[in-house]
C-alpha cells in the first residue's frame, strides 16, 4: 500500500482551469495554528495526490462528487458533506473515485503544536470521515481565502482563528456523530438520508422517507428536520441539485435527460429548482463550467 520515500510524492494535477490554490507564507510563526495554503478544486478523473514525511497538516472536505483516500492503513471513500483531518508526516493517498470521474473538495492545510491533541479527538488513532454543517464549513472557507488575498495587517492571527474554528466543528460533528451512532432514537434518521442519497432518482415521497424510520409522517418531518438541520424534502432536492452540477459539467446529456436522471418529474420543475439553489439556470450553469481547459502541474509551477 505505502510507497517508498524516494518514489514520493506523486502529484497528478488532473483539474478544471477555474479551481482555486492559494500558497502562503505566515509572517507570525508562534500562532497555535500556522497557516500554509488552500484552496477548492473541481478535480477530474485522473487527479491524484501521494505523499509522506511532509511538515503540514490538511482538512479536506468534500462539496460534490466522491473522493478515494488511503491513510493510517485504511482505503474509504470521502462522500459529499464529509470531511477529513490528515496529518502530512503520515502516508497518505487521496485522488478521485474512478466510478463517478468527478470530485469537488475544499481543503486547507496548515502547521500545529496542538495537532496531536485534535487528532485524538476527531481521528482517536485512525481516521473517520465526519459529516459536517457544509454552510458552515464553506463560511469559514470563504473568509480564509479572503484574507489569503488580502493586505490585512493581522491575517495571520485571524486565518489562526479560523483554523481553530474549524477544527472545532470537526470536534462538535464527531461528538454528534457519536451521540447519533449511539441513540436508538436517531438510528432510523441515519438510515433514512442514507435512502435519500441512494434513492434520490426515483420519484420517493415524504411519506416513503417516514416509512424508513416507521414514525408518521409528521413525527419524521419534525425529527428528520431537528436533527439534520434541513426539512426531507429540501434535502432530496439538494441531493437532486448536487449531482446535476456533475452531469452538467461532464456530460453532453441534454437538460431534460439530466432533470429526468436525477429524479424530477420534467426539466421545467428541474429549472425552476436549480435556479432556486444556485441562482442561476441549468443552461447557464453548463455554458460557464462545461468548457475549460486543464491545468496542468507543468503550466502551475507548483506542487499541491
Amino acid at each position: 500500500m505505502k510507497a517508498s520515500p524516494r518514489e514520493l510524492p506523486i502529484i497528478i494535477n488532473d483539474f478544471s482551469r477555474d479551481s482555486i490554490y492559494r500558497v502562503f507564507t505566515p509572517a507570525y510563526t508562534n500562532l497555535p495554528f500556522l497557516p500554509t495554503g488552500a484552496g477548492h478544486f473541481k478535480a477530474q478523473r485522473n487527479y491524484l495526490v501521494e505523499r509522506d514525511n511532509l511538515n503540514m497538516n490538511l482538512i479536506i472536505w468534500t462539496n460534490r462528487g466522491k473522493g478515494d483516500i488511503v491513510y493510517r492503513d485504511k482505503r474509504f471513500s470521502l462522500l459529499e458533506g464529509q470531511a477529513i483531518l490528515i496529518s502530512g508526516m503520515e502516508y497518505h493517498k487521496y485522488s478521485t473515485s474512478s466510478d463517478i470521474g468527478f470530485w469537488d473538495f475544499k481543503w486547507i492545510r496548515f502547521s500545529s503544536q496542538h495537532f496531536e491533541l485534535y487528532d485524538t479527538i476527531i481521528n482517536n488513532g485512525s481516521i473517520n470521515p465526519i459529516l459536517v454543517a457544509n454552510t458552515e464549513f464553506d463560511r469559514l472557507h470563504a473568509q480564509f481565502l479572503t484574507y489569503l488575498d488580502s493586505s490585512e495587517k493581522f491575517r495571520d492571527f485571524l486565518q489562526s482563528n479560523l483554523i481553530q474554528s474549524l477544527l472545532t466543528v470537526l470536534c462538535t460533528a464527531k461528538s454528534w456523530k457519536e451521540s447519533f451512532t449511539d441513540n436508538k432514537k436517531l438510528k432510523p434518521l441515519e438510515r433514512c438520508r442514507e435512502y435519500i442519497s441512494e434513492n434520490y432518482a426515483y420519484p420517493i415521497s415524504i411519506d416513503d422517507m417516514a416509512k424508513q424510520c416507521t414514525q408518521s409522517r409528521s413525527s419524521f418531518i419534525r425529527k428528520f428536520s431537528h436533527f439534520m438541520g434541513i426539512s426531507p424534502y429540501a434535502y432530496l432536492q439538494r441531493i437532486r441539485i448536487s449531482r446535476s452540477l456533475a452531469l452538467l459539467e461532464l456530460s453532453e446529456k441534454s437538460i431534460c435527460d439530466i432533470a429526468l436522471e436525477v429524479g424530477f418529474c420534467d426539466q421545467n420543475s428541474f429549472t425552476k429548482q436549480f435556479k432556486l439553489h444556485t441562482g442561476t439556470t441549468p443552461m447557464k450553469y453548463r455554458k460557464q463550467h462545461s468548457i475549460y481547459r486543464l491545468i496542468t502541474a507543468e503550466e502551475q509551477g507548483v506542487k499541491i
